[in-house]
C-alpha cells in the first residue's frame, strides 16, 4: 500500500516530505535542548544563590557571635576595645545582610533575611540601651544574650534552609540535564532511522524504477521491441518516462510494420511483373511461332522469288508486332514501378513523420531527467541546512560545557560549602560532551547523505547523456529518412521520364509496322529472294524460340 501511495505523488513531494520530517525531528531536539539549557541555567542560577547565601549566612553568624563575646566582656569589665570590637563586629553583620538581601530573589529566602534584620536590629538596640543607661554585670549580659542567642539560633535556622536548598538543587539539575540528554539521544535515533526509512523508501520508489527504464531502454535501442516497458502505472516522473519511451518503442514498432509492408509489395510486385512476362512469352510464341510455320508452308508452295519476298515481308511484320507488343508491356510495366515508386515515397513521409515524433519524446525525456537533476541538487541542499542546526546544537553544547567550568570555579571559590556543587558542575561537563560528541556522529551521518546525494545527482546526469544521445540518433535517423524521400522522388520522377519513352518507342513501331506494309506490296517484284526468304524463316524460328527461353528465365 505505501509503494502504491509513493507512485502517485511526485519524487519532489517525496523528497520534500521525507527531508521536512527529519528536520522537524532535529527541530525538536534543538528545541529540548534549548529549553532544557534555559531550565538547568536557572537552576544554576538558583544554586548559585542559595550557596552564595548559605555561606554569607556562615559569615553573619560568625560575626554577630564575635559582637555577643566583645558585648558581653564590655558589660562585664567596661573595657572600651571590647565596645568598639561588639560595634564593629554588629557593622559587619549589617552589611553582610544588605548584600545578601539585595542578592536573593526567592520570597521565603526574603522573609527569613527580612527577620534575622529585625533580631540583629533588636539585638543592637538592646545593646545600645545597655551601654547608655551604664547597667553592667551578669544581670545585663544575660538581658543580653538572651537576645543574642535568639538571633543567632535565627541565623543558624536560615543558613540551615538555603542548606537544605542548595542540596535540593543538586539531583534537579542532575534530572534535568540527564532528561536533555536521554531525549536528545532519542530523537536523534528516532530521526536517523526516519531518514534510514525514507532513504529505503526513496531508493525503492525512484533508484529501482529508474534502473529498470535504463534496462528497458538498452533493451529496445538494442533491437528488441517486445520489451515490456516497466512502471508505466506510476503517475510520477518516473511514470511519465515510461510513457515516453512507451511511445517511441511504439513509433519503431509501427516503422518495422511499414517496412515489412513495403517489402511484401515489392516482392508481389516483381512475382507479377515475372508472370506478366511469362504470359507475354506464350502468346508470343502461339502468336509468331504460328506465323513462322505458315510463312515456311507458303513458301514451299509459292514461286521462288514470290516466296522469299512474301517471307521477308512477313518476318518484318512479325518482327514489328512483336516488338510492339513488347514494347506496350515494357510501358505497362514501367508504370507499374512508378505506382510503386509513388507508394514507397508515401511510406518515407510517414517514417520521416515518425522518426520525428520519437525525437521530440526523446527531447522530452531529457527535460525530465534535467528536472529531476535539480530535485535531488535540492535534497543535497536540505542536507546542508540539516548540517547548520547540527552546528547550533554543538555551539549550545559548548556554551553548556563554559557553564559548568564557570560554576567548577565558583564552586572551587565556595571552598567546603561548594563541594556539591562542584561535583554536579562536573557532571554537567561530561553531559555536555556526550552532547557535543552525539551531535559529531549526527554531522557524520548527515555528510553521508550529502554524499548519497551527489551520486544520485551523477546518476541522474548519465541517464540525461544517454538520453540526449537517443535523441540525437533519433535526428540523426530523421534526417536520413528526408535524404530516402528525396532519393525516391528522384526515382519517381525518372521512372514516369521512362514511362513516356516507352509511349513513344511504341508510336515508332508502329509506324514501322506500315513500312513493312508497303514492302509487301513489292512483294511481288522480287521473286528472286524467295529463297533466302525460306531460310531466314528458319533462322527466325530459332531466334524465336531462343529469345522466349530468355524472356521465361526472367
Amino acid at each position: 500500500m505505501m509503494g502504491n501511495f509513493m507512485k502517485r505523488i511526485s519524487i519532489k513531494a517525496r523528497i520534500g516530505w521525507s527531508f521536512g520530517l527529519v528536520l522537524l525531528v532535529f527541530a525538536g531536539v534543538a528545541g529540548n535542548a534549548t529549553l532544557s539549557l534555559f531550565k538547568a541555567e536557572h537552576l544554576f542560577d538558583d544554586y548559585r544563590e542559595v550557596a552564595s547565601g548559605s555561606s554569607e549566612l556562615m559569615d553573619m553568624r560568625g560575626d554577630i557571635y564575635s559582637a555577643r563575646v566583645s558585648a558581653a566582656a564590655f558589660l562585664r569589665d567596661g573595657d572600651e576595645a571590647d565596645l568598639e570590637r561588639a560595634r564593629s563586629m554588629l557593622d559587619e553583620t549589617f552589611a553582610a545582610y544588605g548584600d545578601l538581601r539585595n542578592s536573593v530573589t526567592r520570597e521565603e529566602f526574603a522573609t527569613a533575611l527580612d527577620g534575622l534584620h529585625a533580631a540583629a536590629s533588636e539585638y543592637q538596640t538592646l545593646f545600645d540601651r545597655l551601654v547608655r543607661e551604664g547597667r553592667s554585670g551578669e544581670a545585663a549580659v544575660e538581658q543580653l544574650e538572651a537576645t543574642g542567642i535568639r538571633t543567632t539560633a535565627m541565623i543558624s535556622d536560615t543558613a540551615q534552609d538555603f542548606q537544605n536548598r542548595r542540596v535540593a538543587i543538586g539531583p534537579v539539575i542532575k534530572a534535568t540535564l540527564v532528561s536533555a540528554e536521554r531525549i536528545a539521544i532519542f530523537a536523534t535515533v528516532i530521526g536517523l532511522v526516519i531518514g534510514a526509512v525514507f532513504a529505503f523508501i526513496l531508493s525503492r520508489s525512484i533508484v529501482n524504477p529508474v534502473a529498470g527504464l535504463t534496462a528497458a531502454m538498452k533493451r529496445v535501442s538494442s533491437g528488441d521491441l517486445a520489451t515490456e516497458i516497466p512502471a508505466r502505472d506510476r503517475t510520477d516522473e518516473v511514470g511519465a518516462m515510461a510513457m515516453a519511451l512507451a511511445v517511441f518503442r511504439d513509433a519503431l514498432q509501427r516503422n518495422q510494420e511499414m517496412e515489412a509492408e513495403a517489402e511484401a509489395r515489392e516482392a508481389r510486385a516483381e512475382a507479377d511483373k515475372k508472370a506478366a512476362l511469362a504470359q507475354l512469352a506464350d502468346e508470343f510464341e502461339q502468336k509468331v511461332g504460328g506465323l513462322v510455320r505458315q510463312l515456311s508452308s507458303s513458301s514451299a508452295e509459292l514461286e521462288a522469288t514470290a516466296r522469299s519476298l512474301s517471307s521477308t515481308a512477313e518476318e518484318t511484320n512479325m518482327q514489328s508486332a512483336s516488338v510492339a507488343s513488347a514494347a506496350e508491356q515494357t510501358a505497362a510495366n514501367v508504370q507499374a514501378v512508378a505506382t510503386a515508386t509513388e507508394q514507397l515515397a508515401a511510406s518515407s513521409q510517414e517514417i520521416g513523420s515518425q522518426v520525428a515524433q520519437a525525437a521530440t519524446r526523446s527531447a522530452a525525456a531529457v527535460d525530465q531527467a534535467r528536472e529531476t537533476n535539480g530535485l535531488v541538487t535540492e535534497l543535497s541542499d536540505s542536507a546542508q541546512k540539516i548540517g547548520e542546526v547540527i552546528a547550533m546544537i554543538r555551539a549550545i553544547a559548548e556554551q553548556t560545557n563554559l557553564l559548568a567550568l564557570n560554576a567548577t570555579i565558583e564552586a572551587a571559590r565556595a571552598g567546603e560549602a561548594g563541594k556539591g556543587f562542584a561535583v554536579v558542575a562536573a557532571e554537567v561537563k561530561g553531559l555536555a560532551d556526550q552532547t557535543a560528541k552525539a551531535t559529531d556522529q549526527i554531522a557524520t551521518q548527515i555528510t553521508g547523505m550529502q554524499g548519497i546525494s551527489e551520486k544520485s545527482v551523477a546518476a541522474i546526469g548519465a541517464i540525461a547523456q544517454q538520453i540526449e544521445q537517443m535523441s540525437a540518433l533519433a535526428g540523426s535517423v530523421a534526417a536520413a529518412v528526408e535524404e530516402q524521400q528525396a532519393a525516391t522522388g528522384e526515382i519517381a520522377r525518372n521512372v514516369s521520364e521512362a514511362a513516356r519513352g516507352t509511349q513513344e518507342a511504341t508510336g515508332n513501331i508502329s509506324q514501322v509496322r506500315e513500312a513493312s506494309g508497303h514492302t509487301a506490296s513489292a512483294s511481288e517484284q522480287l521473286l528472286t529472294s524467295a529463297n533466302e526468304l525460306s531460310e531466314n524463316a528458319g533462322s527466325l524460328e530459332t531466334e524465336v524460340s531462343q529469345f522466349l527461353q530468355r524472356v521465361r528465365a526472367g
